[in-house]
């Protein structure tokens, strides 16, 4: 022990002497300070600070001997500074760093009496400013006298100032000030958001202090004027200056000085109005420009301070009782006191003006006492600060909106009754909020609130508040929706969702009285955007609905999903999502869709449902649709969700049939048993409905006298696409709240109602309209996983008789049920296959009604959409043709292939000899096939030898074609006399067997496509094009019949060729595709119609491209314009024509001329060229030497030496094939394509 204190000694002597060395140049100068003195000061406060810095321990080493060695020289260098007329920064900025150590790191702070800390503070705050001349001296010794502080206040502009604010010190200097004011103070900050950059290389925690003995003296009178301008400067500083970091120090300071030291209330009072004035101008002053963290700080110190001085119980004297008439005569009487309703501080922006501390402004010395008069107008001035402020509530961060919320949660729960006029403003701060985007601002406020409501004053307090809150905001939504922003409009409706919840079963007495006036403002607030859902599309647009993009008509036979739907993957139950006229933006369209969620969990939900189910309920007795609005019914599936949901604070709420749980299932709800069974009255209700209004779309009543004529009138066209946008829309949420209402009421209940609804969806799912065939799928798949099916297809399947029974009902008075056709279509659609077994009567019964209708197009057209629904069904059965597959599989046409194959290469009837000869003698033996020509060389050798022994080539042909059949005879090949016999007992067989028996499918076919060739001839576009992929459906399934299939051709064929002129483009195109299909399936049978009806129409038109090419400069290079559609159009056909039908050589090579043109390189799209590559080369399959030959003169060079010949045939001369000028193109558009048609013809097989 003895040891460690003489090393201590040891220690505290070296460094005393070290001290003493570094501060000797300081010690004992007069005069002016000079620029190279405040060099060598600035020296000497480094050395020493890094001195003080290596002390181990300098709590326990630095002494009250070394603190008075240190402190004295830096108190003289201080006193120096204030008397130089000229600022040295660096003087101020090393005192100030060795204060700062000092008091942080040793017991410096423990010695300070009341009189000396008031002295060091008034040098601290002396810091902030600039001094002109010397007007006080400074005595560390006690001075009772002197309460206004030793140092005097001096201003002078250095121009080494770096800070661009109203004092003249920099932000480095101010920095370290107040990090010395903040640990001179008796108690340490509880609370700390920011260090200090600026500090020493030393970074220890600061310790905690407690100094019980000064806090007595900081609160006393002689210490107000101090603790004033301390608090001045900290908000001058926080309000004026652009550094965070000090701005966030002296927050820090401000509250460790407030809540930390003074903190009693009777001392708050006289400090309250400028300290919450000023930082309310510093929250308010820049809003969105001002740093989250200084306005979050400057809100919980504006609380703090608010609910210290406010707080109930100290101003219980002041609240005001009012339980009868005297004690109202008396708050009345009260109210008119002179003095009462004075001047409170003007307000600019929100803030008090009058009540601002600026930094040279003096807090009066008098204590505020509290008076009526004080409590009266602190009131009145907190209202207006606390309005203004709580404006920017919104704040873009969520840090800042916590804040406010912790704000209004303090002052509702502590100062409730003394800020009863502001209980609004925290209200609708907080009911704002309760949504928010953020989970730690909207959880934290759902705290708050459930927390507030088991206050014992909750319902006298802030009940009537909170109801007349809720009841603005529903009728000023409409306003603020129409004419308002995207930001408005959120935080309106969630100023509503914040009331709902705050009230909870409450707030239904306000929906109720509230539900009349404010009806007709949030339809028209809530006007849906009718192309939303593309409802208003073109007319013609059924052709572009692809019925079998679910994927249940399409499988093949052998699919034991589509045979079974139990295996087969339930549809998402989701709906397609609205938008709206005014709320332009997702979150807004969203939160409409929240809110009225809300409203529907605690709102008289049979009352608002019933109100709102009049705007879209058709009358039985004159069904009309035109009088409908749409956003009711997007009301009432919202009130719904809402009240069927468990769970308002997930973000999405939309329905979903498995959400529910039912108490026939053995679940528990998590409702009261009443209110549920309100909940499933209403959805029976509603389901009822819109039953009867999906019902009215589908059915129209006429009277006798104008019965055709308004028939005519509503179905022309497509009867669902010429409706009104809003009838449309309608529809669509119809179906939507069908889907939900049969979740709510249950399998039991929806069983009763099935087969009421089964008709009308399906009728709906047949619609031409996208929107509404969507919605109604997805209803229907909804409604099966309901009634425990799989699917939508497995419930259509279940229910086959009842539908195709309700259909038989009604078509025979179409001009009543015009949409029962549209039932049968959704049924094949969505059954598949195996519905076709079912409706051989149906298509009778279609057959009557077009003989009954034929004369009405509109009505036509739906009855032929149900053939073609069942043909394109049907032909799903059959595998689809193959004939692009093959052209582009047996071609070898490769798009890289360079081209450069033409010259020198082996004739093809060479080659074709050669694998021939192979073939027929592979059995031979090994003398007579080592005898056999082989090469090119041996070819030529072998007919030298025949023609040297005498032989004419007629001989030569004769003994090959002996040596062919001898080789048949090696390898088992039937004779002729074999192959007679065999041929006349087949044509025997033939004759005695009769021809298999049709199936079903193309029993029904057959008589759909014989009962739809006239309509071939309609007037509509639409019709034509759908009877063409009829027929082309329809050959294909009859492709393996060709006794039933070429009497349809032979009738169809006239038809057809008129089709192709069709000036509707597609009509023209179906046509052409039709005639695709029947030259794959019967090509011989259609060879010579091909050859005089259908090539000059192409040819025509082939020609008629090449002349466009040859007058413009534009290629053309856009996949999807006509003349490139049109051209494609020709080269599929003629290639399928190439590859199956026969024709003359004449024809193949005209063919080819005709089509040279689209083989150029640069003016025509890559896609046709390849195509017509592909043309070429099948065509050379058939006519090798024609086409050879064209495209050889297509080439650069049309130039072919004479194969190399053997020393044998010397004496032989061979000619150069060349190509004559005026049958060679020269173009050199042409040279690359024709390179690669002449490389691929050198791989490819010849057919014989």
């Amino acid at each position: 022990m003895a040891d460690l204190n003489e090393q201590l000694i040891h220690t505290r002597r070296e460094l005393y002497f070290e001290i003493r060395l570094i501060c000797e140049p300081m010690v004992g100068r007069t005069g002016s300070l000079t620029r190279e003195f405040s060099r060598v000061a600035g020296s000497c406060l480094a050395s020493l600070l890094q001195v003080l810095e290596k002390v181990d321990d300098p709590e326990a080493t630095i002494d009250a001997v070394l603190l008075e060695a240190i402190v004295f020289p830096l108190l003289g260098l201080f006193k120096q500074a204030v008397q130089s007329p000229t600022r040295f920064d660096v003087i101020y900025q090393g005192l100030l760093q060795c204060f700062l150590f000092l008091l942080n790191n040793t017991l410096w702070s423990y010695t300070f009496t009341p009189d000396l800390m008031k002295q060091y503070l008034m040098l601290f705050i002396n810091c902030f400013k600039q001094p002109k001349v010397n007007t006080t001296t400074f005595s560390g010794t006690d001075n009772d006298n002197d309460t206004t502080g030793s140092l005097g206040n001096h201003a002078v502009t250095s121009p080494s100032s770096s800070s661009v604010v109203t004092s003249g010190a920099t932000e480095i200097i101010k920095m370290l000030a107040v990090s010395c004011i903040s640990a001179s103070l008796p108690v340490s900050p509880s609370r700390t958001t920011a260090t200090n950059a600026t500090s020493p290389s030393t970074q220890q925690q600061q310790q905690q202090r407690y100094q019980i003995n000064l806090l007595p003296a900081l609160l006393s009178e002689q210490f107000r004027y101090v603790i004033g301008q301390c608090i001045a400067e900290l908000l001058a500083t926080i309000q004026h200056d652009h550094d965070l970091a000090l701005r966030l120090k002296a927050l820090d300071t401000l509250h460790q000085l407030l809540f930390d030291n003074i903190r009693e209330s009777d001392d708050l009072i006289h400090v309250m109005p400028g300290v919450t004035s000023t930082l309310c101008k510093v929250v308010w002053q820049k809003q969105e420009k001002e740093h989250h963290q200084v306005i979050a700080y400057s809100v919980d110190l504006i609380g703090d301070i608010i609910r210290t001085t406010m707080e109930n119980r100290l101003n219980s004297a002041f609240i005001k009782h009012v339980e009868s008439l005297d004690d109202l005569k008396h708050v009345w009487l009260s109210m008119q006191q002179p003095g009462d309703g004075g001047n409170h501080g003007t307000l600019v922006d929100g803030v008090d003006q009058d009540n601002v501390v600026e930094p040279d402004q003096r807090i009066p010395g008098s204590k505020v006492l509290r008076t009526q008069a004080w409590f009266t107008q602190s009131k009145t001035a907190l209202h207006n600060l606390l309005k203004g402020v709580l404006k920017i509530s919104h704040h873009h961060n969520w840090n800042v909106r916590l804040a406010f919320v912790n704000l209004c949660y303090k002052l509702l729960t502590n100062c409730w009754a003394t800020l009863d006029n502001c209980i609004p403003l925290f209200i609708d701060t907080l009911v704002q909020l309760v949504d928010d985007d953020y989970p730690q601002v909207s959880d934290t406020c759902k705290d708050y609130i459930l927390q507030l409501k088991h206050t014992t004053n909750f319902e006298a307090a802030l009940m009537p508040d909170l109801k007349e809150g809720l009841y603005s905001a529903i009728l000023g939504l409409p306003q603020q929706l129409i004419s308002g922003d995207e930001q408005g409009n959120l935080y309106a409706m969630r100023r509503i969702i914040g009331y709902t919840y705050f009230l909870q079963h409450h707030a239904g007495t306000v929906f109720d009285a509230s539900l009349n006036r404010i009806s007709d403002g949030w339809m028209a607030a809530l006007e849906i955007d009718k192309h939303s859902l593309n409802v208003l599309e073109e007319k013609q647009s059924a052709r572009y609905i692809e019925l079998g993009d679910n994927g249940h008509s399409n499988a093949a036979p052998g699919d034991t999903d589509d045979l079974d739907p139990s295996l087969r993957t339930p549809r998402m139950v989701t709906f397609p999502k609205l938008r709206f006229n005014h709320l332009v933006t997702t979150a807004t369209a969203d939160q409409a869709v929240r809110m009225l969620n809300v409203i529907g969990r605690y709102a008289p939900l049979r009352r608002w449902v019933t109100h709102f189910l009049a705007y879209i309920t058709v009358d039985s007795n004159s069904p009309s649709m035109d009088d409908l609005l749409p956003q009711a019914a997007f009301i009432v599936h919202s009130l719904l969700s809402g009240a069927a949901t468990t769970d308002l604070d997930t973000d999405d709420v939309e329905m979903g049939a498995m959400d529910f749980v039912y108490p026939d299932s053995g679940g528990q709800t998590s409702w009261a048993d009443d209110k549920y069974l309100e909940l499933r009255k209403v959805g029976q209700r509603v389901l009822v409905d819109m039953a009867e209004t999906l019902t009215a779309a589908t059915v129209s009543t006429f009277g006798s006298r104008n019965k055709v004529t308004s028939a005519a009138t509503m179905v022309d066209g497509s009867a669902m696409m010429d409706m009104e946008g809003n009838r449309v829309v309608t529809l669509c949420l119809a179906l939507q709240i069908i889907s939900l209402a049969c979740g709510i009421v249950g399998k039991d209940v929806m069983t009763d109602h099935l087969i009421t609804l089964l008709y009308p969806i399906l009728a709906h799912l047949g619609s031409t309209n996208v929107a509404i065939h969507s919605y109604a799928l997805i209803s229907l798949d909804n409604i099966a996983l309901i009634c425990g099916k799989r699917n939508g297809q497995q419930l259509a399947m279940d229910n086959m008789d009842y539908i195709i029974n309700s259909v038989s009902q009604r078509i025979s008075m179409l001009y009543d049920n015009p949409q029962a056709p549209l039932v049968l279509k959704a049924l094949v659609h969505v059954g598949g296959v195996a519905t076709l077994d079912y409706l051989q009567d149906s298509v009778e019964e279609i057959f009557d009604a077009l003989d009954r209708y034929h004369l009405h197009e509109g009505l036509c057209r739906q009855l032929c959409a149900v053939l073609f629904e069942i043909v394109q069904t049907a032909a799903s059965t059959v595998p689809a043709a193959a004939a692009t597959a093959t052209v582009n599989g047996d071609l070898p046409f490769d798009d890289k292939d360079d081209g450069g194959g033409n010259q020198g290469s082996i004739s093809p009837s060479i080659q074709e000899f050669i694998q021939r000869h192979q073939e027929h003698h592979h059995s031979y033996s090994a003398s007579t096939t080592n005898d056999s020509p082989r090469t090119m060389e041996e070819i030529g050798q072998y007919f030298m030898q025949q023609r040297q022994a005498g032989k004419e080539d007629r001989d030569i042909l004769e003994l090959m074609a002996q040596t062919e059949k001898a080789g048949k005879d090696m390898d088992g090949t039937t004779t002729d006399e074999d192959d007679d016999n065999s041929r006349g007992a087949e044509q025997q067989s033939g004759s005695d067997a009769s021809p298999p028996p049709l199936t079903n499918i193309q029993e029904l076919t057959l008589k759909i496509m014989t009962k739809a060739l006239h309509f071939l001839t309609s007037p509509s576009d639409q019709l034509r094009g759908q009877m063409l992929q009829l027929l082309s459906s329809g050959v294909r399934i009859l492709a393996a019949r060709n006794d039933k299939l070429d009497p349809v051709i032979h009738r169809v064929w006239p038809l057809v060729m008129n089709r192709l002129d069709d000036k509707t483009h597609y009509v023209a195109f179906y046509a052409a595709e039709l005639v695709q299909v029947l030259a794959e399936t019967r090509g011989d049978f259609i060879s010579g119609r091909f050859t005089d009806n259908v090539w000059p129409r192409y040819k025509g038109l082939l020609q008629q491209g090449a002349a466009h090419m040859a007058t413009t400069s534009t290629p053309i290079y856009s996949t999807y314009s006509f003349p490139h559609r049109l051209q494609r159009c020709l080269a599929q056909t003629l290639i399928r024509a190439a590859v199956h039908i026969p024709m003359k050589q004449q024809v193949a090579l005209d063919l080819a001329e005709s089509t040279t043109w689209l083989l150029s390189q640069h003016r025509i799209h890559h896609e046709l060229q390849a195509l017509t590559i592909q043309l070429y080369l099948a065509l050379y399959r058939h006519h090798p030497d024609a086409i050879w030959l064209h495209v050889f003169g297509l080439c650069e060079t049309p130039f072919l030496q004479p194969p190399a010949l053997p020393e044998t045939m010397a004496g032989l001369h061979l000619d150069p094939l060349v190509v004559p000028n005026w049958k060679a193109a020269h173009n050199k558009e042409y040279y690359q394509n024709a390179g690669k048609i002449l490389a691929c013809m050198d791989r490819m097989p010849i057919l014989h």
